[in-house]
């Protein structure tokens, strides 16, 4: 009891310094990146996640309460800078997708130019039209070799033209009603459908990259430095605040007290089991001898 009253009264910037708490978190990732273990082990979490994956979607169990201030920010009217829009159309992907949109719209036109033989018309007349058939498909298999050349000449500026339209300040309110539909198709997506796009990932492959990049970060001569000053960062906006002062602020249901009650019993449970243990005798010894030399 003395212990946690001790804690609570000692100011959060003094309870640990940011190198020592830096150094602690990255070399806890390093420990568990390098163990094969721990990828088993997370991988059959995630196994264990999705036998419990519930029924309906997300928006069945968000709140409006939550939901309505994510949709209004979404929607508000704003467009990418140009720069930026561009570089995120440049992509075989968006090229590939407007030459099929724009070949299609193409090809279907020339199809509706294509003469059709009227019924009743004489045995002259059919063999002009026949002969006018054979002419239109000749103008019709240069025509798509004309096609494919125009679109793929003009694929700049069709990409050039879409990055206009998205990022006309006009098009603001339209895009921004269009982020809210994203949203809203998130939300109202079942949970079975999402699980079953990320399966096509292959739960094994998202844990290896998340692990390789953990990994990485590790490594990373500038992540720990990065990580320290963060940390200072916390530590400064706390102040002299104590942890105590902290958790009244949070606003935890019940306050310190009830923390303290589901804390204060396990603490005293392990404390009790670990006094008990031949190391902590030994080590209890040897400091009433060096007390008593």
């Amino acid at each position: 009891h003395l212990a946690i009253d001790h804690l609570l009264d000692q100011p959060v910037a003094e309870l640990v310094t940011a190198g020592w708490l830096a150094d602690q978190l990255v070399e806890a990732i390093r420990q568990a990146t390098a163990n094969p273990a721990t990828e088993a082990w997370l991988l059959s979490q995630l196994e264990l996640l999705r036998d419990l994956t519930p029924e309906g979607s997300l928006g069945a169990r968000v709140s409006p309460a939550v939901a309505e201030p994510i949709r209004q920010l979404l929607q508000q009217p704003m467009v990418l800078e140009r720069p930026l829009a561009e570089r995120l159309l440049q992509h075989d992907a968006v090229g590939a997708l407007l030459s099929f949109v724009v070949m299609g719209a193409l090809q279907g036109f020339a199809k509706k130019l294509r003469p059709t033989v009227p019924v009743g018309r004489s045995l002259g007349q059919f063999k002009a039209l026949q002969r006018l058939g054979d002419l239109s498909h000749q103008l019709e298999q240069k025509g798509q070799q004309r096609i494919e050349s125009f679109v793929e000449e003009s694929m700049g500026l069709l990409i050039a033209q879409v990055a206009d339209h998205l990022t006309d300040p006009a098009n603001a309110t339209i895009y921004g009603t269009f982020r809210g539909h994203l949203f809203d198709a998130t939300l109202t997506t079942p949970f079975a459908e999402v699980l079953a796009e990320v399966d096509k990932f292959g739960m094994d492959n998202i844990v290896s990259a998340a692990m390789a990049s953990l990994r990485a970060l590790a490594e990373h001569p500038e992540f720990h430095a990065a990580l320290a000053a963060a940390i200072e960062q916390g530590r400064a906006e706390f102040g002299t605040r104590s942890l105590r002062h902290v958790l009244e602020e949070s606003g935890l249901a019940g306050g310190v007290d009830a923390w303290r009650a589901e804390l204060e019993s396990p603490l005293v449970t392990s404390a009790s089991t670990f006094v008990k243990t031949p190391a902590f005798r030994a080590w209890l010894r040897d400091v009433l001898e060096d007390g008593q030399a």
